[in-house]
């Protein structure tokens, strides 16, 4: 190969050949500030996005001890997420404090700048640790206790001590959350069914506390929901006490008694006896009752209404003089008894 065609090459590798250049550190560290830039102006909107939520506004407190915990809760959290200032803080106190929590601190809701000062004042009179646990005790022994028969007790049990497990959990930072005292206090509460199924759960566990009893007593609402509904305990007053009316009683030594309420209304003459005891019914011939029975769609078997001979559960042989169709023995006739009953219609045409 000559000395020109190695030229030509060269120039060829040259025109190919990457070449790789330092990068530009200004450009890296531009694109760094602009990163920071968005992110602080997403936190600035998402700043303005909470407080124009409505987390601007504290829950209402006015020194009830129950209320305590979600009050301080959703101080520390809407100050932490709001970003907002002490005088801001202020002015959100002042307007959710009422009765004696606010005449605790009302001086200070005039000065701005002294948030922090207010909420260790209302912490110490009603989120002190000694006072939580005192009430959460007096909550453990007023709540009903729960009923196998009556699924809705289970489901308010539950919710007692849901409500009592979340205030520990969040009290001193969950350092009360084994309190044996509040514990044993519900535990004593449960149902012997109920206590079984949880001597299960802490034989598996020794180290349970009011969080585990918690979980328990939930699944249990859970089943409890599932066979019965939210608005009672099962079939309404009305319909209990029908069933009841309707319900055969036994009065005395044996004597065996059906109420009023069990009675038919008879068919015939609407009084409250069965068809087949109608006086009315019963002056009138076979014949003639037959055919009642055809113009108010009885059965004939039972004299029933409702439904047809065929279908009746009722229905058996008539008896009288050996008669083995199914029809009721007092729709029994004889033939020259039909016979004759014609001959005295067509005579009376005459």
């Amino acid at each position: 190969m000559n000395a020109e065609s190695d030229e030509e090459q060269i120039e060829y590798l040259d025109e190919d050949f990457w070449v790789y250049e330092e990068p530009d550190i200004s450009s890296i560290k531009e694109m760094k500030n602009l990163s920071m830039a968005v992110t602080q102006q997403s936190q600035n909107v998402a700043k303005l996005a909470i407080r124009y939520a409505g987390l601007k506004e504290l829950p209402k407190f006015s020194g009830n001890i129950d209320e305590w915990a979600n009050f301080y809760a959703q101080y520390v959290k809407t100050t932490s997420d709001g970003q907002f200032t002490s005088s801001e803080n202020v002015t959100r106190l002042e307007k959710c404090l009422s009765g004696e929590a606010r005449e605790l601190v009302a001086s200070l809701l005039t000065v701005s700048g002294e948030a922090e000062s207010i909420i260790e004042i209302l912490k110490e009179r009603f989120g002190h640790p000694r006072q939580q646990l005192q009430r959460l005790m007096q909550r453990a022994k007023q709540a009903e206790a729960p009923n196998d028969n009556k699924p809705i007790s289970v489901v308010k049990f539950a919710a007692e001590v849901r409500n009592v497990a979340i205030i520990l959990q969040a009290l001193n930072e969950g350092r009360h959350i084994q309190d044996s005292t509040i514990l044993n206090e519900f535990e004593r509460k449960l149902t012997p069914i109920m206590k079984n199924m949880w001597a299960e759960v802490i034989h598996a566990n020794p180290d349970y506390t009011m969080i585990d009893l918690m979980k328990f007593v939930n699944m249990r609402a859970k089943l409890a929901l599932a066979i019965t509904p939210l608005d009672g305990e099962g079939p309404s007053t009305s319909r209990q006490k029908s069933d009841e009316e309707k319900r055969p009683k036994f009065r005395g030594k044996g004597v065996f008694t059906v109420t009023s309420a069990g009675r038919g209304k008879c068919a015939v003459c609407q009084d409250n006896h069965y068809t087949s005891e109608c006086p009315e019914f019963k002056k009138m011939s076979p014949e003639q009752r037959f055919a009642k029975t055809s113009e108010l769609n009885l059965c004939r078997s039972c004299l029933g209404r409702n439904h047809r001979m065929y279908r009746c559960f009722k229905r058996r042989e008539c008896g009288v003089e050996g008669c083995r169709l199914s029809h009721h023995n007092l729709l029994h006739y004889k033939a020259e008894e039909k016979t004759e009953t014609k001959k005295e219609a067509a005579a009376g045409k005459n």
